[in-house]
């Protein structure tokens, strides 16, 4: 007597189950991944911004870094000033970071 079986045995079940479910992980691993790189890329985004400002108002209304300072919260703004072999023309090192990165802006100016 022949008998033939429509459907699925339990092994079958199980690997179909098991492939899903490795398939699943990766997928979540994936989506994970993807919403740490976003957070690290909004807020060093915002950094540029920030520190992008700060270099404008520097240049252009010549405002003393200290009192760009208190404009900004949970971030840490350092300058460095280097004269150049240039007479008149000084190098600035504008750091702005906070708890999960940093950016650092070179740019000239003239001493007065």
């Amino acid at each position: 007597m022949i008998h033939k079986n429509k459907g699925f045995t339990l092994l079958e079940i199980l690997v179909a189950l098991a492939i899903l479910s490795i398939s699943m992980l990766a997928l979540y691993n994936l989506l994970n991944f993807s919403l740490d790189l976003h957070s690290y890329s909004k807020n060093r985004t915002s950094l540029v911004g920030k520190g992008y400002e700060i270099v404008l108002k520097r240049l252009n209304f010549d405002e003393n870094i200290n009192s760009v300072k208190n404009e900004y919260d949970n971030v840490t703004i350092t300058l460095e000033q280097q004269i150049t072999l240039i007479p008149d023309i000084q190098e600035n090192y504008l750091t702005v970071e906070n708890k999960e990165s940093s950016v650092t802006y070179r740019y000239f100016n003239e001493t007065e």
